[in-house]
C-alpha cells in the first residue's frame, strides 16, 4: 500500500476541484451570438429552462441566445409563454437592474405575448425572466 501525505492527499485533491470547478466555468456558456440589424424585432418563446429563440430566422431554436446589437439603435423584443407557467421579461445591466423601466408584466398563459421597444445602450446587459433567473437570461453585446 502506498504511503500517502496529507499535504499530497490535499494537493491531489485541491487540483481535481479546481479541475473541475474550471471546467464548470468554461463549459457553461453555450449560448451562440448573433448580429441582429437594427429595425429588427426579436421574437423569443419563455420556458422554466431557457429563452428559445424563434425569429429572427437564424436564431430559431438557439437557447438563450446572445443578441449582438448595434448602438443606439431602435429594436424590439416579443416574448411568448411557451409552457403556461409565470414568466416576465426584463432588460437587466450588469449590476442586474433594470434598465430605464424596461419590464414587462407577468404572464401565466401559454401562447400569450408581450414586447418591449428599446434603443440599445452600452448599459444593457442582459434580458431576464426575474422568476427564472439562473436559467432564463440572455445576455446583449452592444457594440
Amino acid at each position: 500500500m502506498a504511503d500517502y501525505t496529507r499535504r499530497t492527499i490535499l494537493g491531489v485533491t485541491g487540483a481535481s476541484v479546481a479541475a473541475v470547478a474550471t471546467a464548470g466555468c468554461l463549459g457553461s456558456d453555450d449560448a451562440e451570438a448573433f448580429e441582429i440589424d437594427p429595425e429588427t424585432t426579436i421574437v423569443i418563446e419563455g420556458y422554466n429552462s431557457h429563452w428559445e429563440g424563434v425569429e429572427p430566422e437564424e436564431i430559431e431554436g438557439s437557447e438563450n441566445p446572445t443578441f449582438v446589437l448595434e448602438e443606439d439603435a431602435h429594436y424590439e423584443i416579443e416574448w411568448i409563454n411557451g409552457d403556461g407557467m409565470e414568466h416576465d421579461l426584463q432588460l437587466w445591466d450588469d449590476g442586474d437592474a433594470i434598465v430605464d423601466d424596461l419590464a414587462t408584466d407577468t404572464m401565466a398563459d401559454e401562447g400569450e405575448r408581450d414586447s418591449l421597444e428599446f434603443t440599445a445602450t452600452a448599459a444593457l446587459s442582459s434580458y431576464v425572466c426575474s422568476l427564472h433567473a439562473r436559467r432564463q437570461i440572455g445576455e446583449f453585446v452592444v457594440e
